[in-house]
């Protein structure tokens, strides 16, 4: 089952979008192994990933911007402690104990049926939640705010 959780990007011209992206959004989100919820209450959020057996992140990196960004969904993840499958962003990239990157379905394929055949390190799990936990929104806002005074 593969669960996404937010609004759907839109970001070419609606004619683009219309002609290009929708029709493949729409038979993925068709899909009888696929839920769609376009929000959910954030309280809700962990529950459904403690159902996860992998978080995904599956960003376009053909764009720029999300090739070089930091999703911090990761952190979602990794505070409970799921291993993560993603496209090849940059910032990702110095997590490889934890985020597998692959390009193609075959690879994200691979990366799947070999983070399914054995459980997920305990060990894992704790250092995931040390990151996630020094990497909060309030850790960060603090660390910012101080730079500024």
């Amino acid at each position: 089952m593969f669960v996404f959780i937010g609004p759907i990007q839109t970001h070419e011209t609606h004619e683009l979008f219309q002609k290009s992206v929708k029709p493949t959004i729409d038979a993925l989100m068709g899909l009888p192994n696929v839920r769609y919820y376009p929000s959910l209450p954030k309280y809700d959020i962990p529950n459904i990933i403690q159902k996860f057996d992998i978080g995904i992140i599956p960003y376009d990196c053909t764009r720029k911007y999300n090739s070089c960004s930091f999703p911090m969904k990761l952190f979602e993840y990794f505070y409970m402690g799921k291993p993560v499958i993603s496209t090849p962003i940059e910032e990702l990239k110095r997590f490889p104990k934890f985020v597998k990157t692959g390009d193609t379905a075959e690879e994200w394929e691979h990366n799947i049926k070999e983070l399914l055949s054995k459980p997920w390190p305990r060990r894992f799990q704790k250092e995931q939640r040390r990151l996630a936990t020094q990497n909060s929104w309030e850790k960060k806002l603090f660390y910012i705010t101080s730079l500024i005074k």
